[in-house]
């Protein structure tokens, strides 16, 4: 059997794993007897790929082109971590050359997709102007149906809540939490806010995924409810005594009376009445 060596010519730095993308491996067959790389497409040949970062559980035959060149496109799906993975390639099982790979495996990235799911306030919900208001939502990802670990993902390296007014002004939820298990919150204070409906938008960014801004249109209404009274009593001027005098509802008195109503007006926002 005659020896080879493999030169590497091209990997991608990263392959999105969503979707159908794919990247593309290319390397090259060196005959060391004939001192030229071989252009037989009916060579032998494998290439592998670490799914969990560190065993090379995937592989395919392949061959080289008649220019000489073995390329190979992956398209990682959810069997595949994301992170940085690993890349090896040779001759096996041919009829000519040894097996042979390279002397050191290469890297590559397989980066996922955020997915940022709200979880609170509820859709079309209805609040009262100055009622605190809590807004959580969870990290996933484009293969949280099928990797534990990435349902949900934990510890986003940032997260923002932002909420739009009816007026389409823009402003942020302060003071998040990070509760470590995939699920970020803030309470909004909706004191002096607009009526109407609210739009909320959620961010998140990680290592190895690409972010996610998910936009909830209109989400939830921000109430002005109505004043309440209570404590209703009326009065009416008394020429002899010269004083206010309590009277009963339901009491009649002459058109020419003076009369003083007095109500107990309660309004949740603190608006002026």
């Amino acid at each position: 059997l005659v020896g080879s060596e493999m030169c590497i010519r091209d990997s991608p730095e990263y392959i999105a794993r969503e979707g159908s993308k794919t990247g593309r491996f290319v390397y090259r067959i060196y005959d060391t007897d004939r001192a030229s790389y071989v252009t037989n497409t009916s060579t032998s040949a494998r290439i592998y790929f670490t799914q969990d970062r560190e065993n090379f559980t995937a592989s395919y035959v392949v061959n080289p082109n008649t220019s000489g060149y073995v390329n190979f496109d992956l398209d990682p799906d959810c069997s595949y971590a994301v992170g940085i993975q690993k890349w090896q390639a040779g001759t096996f099982n041919d009829a000519c050359y040894k097996d042979k790979n390279f002397s050191l495996p290469y890297e590559f990235e397989v980066r996922g997709q955020l997915k940022n799911e709200l979880t609170q306030p509820y859709y079309q919900q209805i609040f009262n102007v100055t009622q605190p208001i809590l807004i959580n939502f969870t990290t996933l990802s484009d293969c949280s149906a099928y990797r534990s670990e990435e349902n949900p993902v934990i510890n986003a390296s940032s997260y923002t809540i932002e909420l739009k007014s009816p007026l389409n002004v823009w402003e942020s939820c302060t003071l998040i939490n990070n509760s470590y298990s995939g699920w970020y919150n803030c309470t909004w204070n909706s004191t002096g806010k607009k009526e109407g409906y609210w739009s909320i938008r959620v961010n998140s960014t990680k290592d190895y995924f690409f972010a996610n801004s998910t936009l909830y249109q209109n989400w939830f209404w921000l109430e002005n409810v109505n004043t309440t009274s209570e404590n209703l009593s009326v009065y009416v001027w008394n020429y002899s005594t010269n004083a206010w005098q309590k009277v009963d509802l339901n009491e009649y008195r002459g058109w020419s009376s003076k009369f003083n109503f007095t109500v107990d007006i309660y309004d949740q926002e603190g608006d002026t009445v």
